[in-house]
């Protein structure tokens, strides 16, 4: 059967189902025409347009069918235009990007409150510049003094170009001079709660004559304000991580559930339990264009988190797989340290650069930059150069082992622009500050990549 027709039918069977009165709402009707119409766009075998045009006329017959039920219809048009974009991207090219540890911390405490900005790593192309970071921002007296006392920087000459607008909790008025003299107002992109905010501080010249290739010959910044500053090496005095790219060599069908697969466990946008209907209906379409062999080992782990979150249907038939370790190491929810965390008894936040390039795939360059824990919280921080589809989809997913064998996954769940598309992810279970290294897995459709990194925390 070719994909179109496969399609058309699914939406007359959800059209029947919705009309026969069946549980499901109207977005719901819809979810496992959707999924199906990513799986045989993203591998190539539907047009993208002709999946959204039948996605269109199936919209279209349940809203007719809702006369009664307004917020449906506009759930229903809102969903189709959020979540059903099917178009494929244009790879943008290979992207020359370097990452460099920073490993300091800015202790702030002349304001209204007490900030501590902990700088992981510094991100460079040709084209920008950025500090990865994590703020800190309490109460007046909550945060120990300075520990050490550095003089801060000039006021600037121009004055700072931007007006001051700034996230709550997040300084704005921060500089970086560099090793000649040159001045950089620090923009926040990213995203937070007015307590903890994590993301980048993008670099621009005042004046803005400098070129942005500039940041490609620094040696070292200083970063601050008028009240305080930090130095920060950037002559790479630790060696970047080694990285491993392995091809899968899956064919198209079995790179597309498996990746849709892991993005279950490892993005911020899904929930396992709602997904994974949706999930099982793309197994007997991929098979029913021939995209998907009868022993896929990617259905089967469909299968065994279907029967593990009982959900049962007409498209779940493979026998169950045994979940990987490092699903059920996430699933499981391993974590460090005992009972919930109680006010005056936490630990003091602790800051590692994890500054890792992985090799352009699938024309997305990935680069990590830092761990940030605090509590039973810990948040990465990284950046990804190339096409991204909102909500990102489809991977890549990006794992953690400890050095006590214990697998995390980060949850990406927030990107901001800059520029750069800035993502921060919440890593589960947590990683201890007790971890003197890391491995790291990156799941892409086409390759798999790793590398292993220590870990040098700080705090304040």
């Amino acid at each position: 059967m070719d994909a179109e027709t496969y399609l058309r039918n699914l939406a007359e069977s959800e059209l029947r189902r919705y009309r026969d009165g069946g549980p499901e709402s109207m977005p719901e009707a819809t979810e496992r025409m959707r999924a199906v119409a990513a799986a045989f766009a993203g591998t190539g075998v539907l047009e993208p347009a002709v999946a959204d045009t039948v996605l269109d006329e199936l919209t279209t017959a349940l809203t007719i069918r809702s006369p009664r039920d307004p917020r449906a219809r506009h759930s229903a048009r809102l969903r189709h235009v959020r979540q059903s974009p099917l178009s494929a991207s244009t790879p943008a090219g290979p992207h020359t990007v370097s990452v460099t540890p920073a490993g300091a911390l800015l202790q702030l405490r002349a304001g209204e409150t007490d900030v501590d900005v902990y700088l992981f790593a510094a991100i460079s192309t040709p084209e920008l510049a950025c500090l990865s970071a994590g703020v800190l921002s309490l109460p007046k007296g909550s945060l120990l003094p300075r520990s050490e006392q550095r003089q801060g920087l000039p006021s600037p000459s121009p004055p700072r170009l931007l007006s001051g607008w700034a996230l709550r909790g997040v300084p704005g008025d921060l500089r970086a001079v560099d090793e000649t003299g040159r001045s950089y107002d620090l923009v926040f992109n990213g995203g937070g709660d007015g307590t903890w905010s994590t993301g980048q501080f993008s670099l621009l010249a005042n004046p803005r004559r400098q070129p942005p290739g500039a940041a490609q010959n620094w040696t070292w910044l200083d970063v601050g304000n008028e009240e305080h500053s930090v130095r920060i090496d950037l002559t790479a005095s630790s060696p970047s991580p080694e990285v491993t790219a392995m091809p899968n060599g899956l064919c198209a069908g079995e790179q597309f559930l498996r990746i849709r697969t892991e993005a279950v466990l490892g993005s911020g946008y899904h929930d396992i339990g709602t997904d994974l209907p949706a999930l099982a209906a793309m197994v007997p379409a991929l098979r029913a264009v021939g995209l998907l062999p009868e022993d896929s080992a990617s259905a089967r782990l469909v299968a065994a988190l279907c029967r593990r979150y009982a959900v049962t249907g007409e498209d779940v038939t493979d026998p169950p797989a045994e979940l990987p370790v490092r699903w059920t190491d996430v699933l499981t929810g391993g974590q460090y340290g005992a009972g919930p965390e109680a006010a005056g008894t936490n630990p003091p936040p602790a800051a590692a650069s994890l500054s890792v390039r992985f090799p352009e795939t699938d024309g997305l360059t990935i680069v990590l930059s830092g761990l940030l824990t605090r509590g039973q919280r810990t948040t990465m921080t990284g950046a990804f150069f190339g096409p991204i589809e909102g909500g990102y989809p489809e991977g890549p997913c990006i794992w953690l082992r400890d050095d006590d064998g214990l697998w995390h996954v980060a949850k990406v769940g927030s990107w901001s622009s800059g520029g750069v598309n800035v993502f921060k992810a919440e890593v589960v279970p947590p990683v201890p500050p007790s971890a003197a290294a890391v491995d790291i897995l990156v799941i892409s459709r086409t390759a798999d990549m790793r590398a292993s990194a220590p870990l040098t925390w700080w705090t304040s």
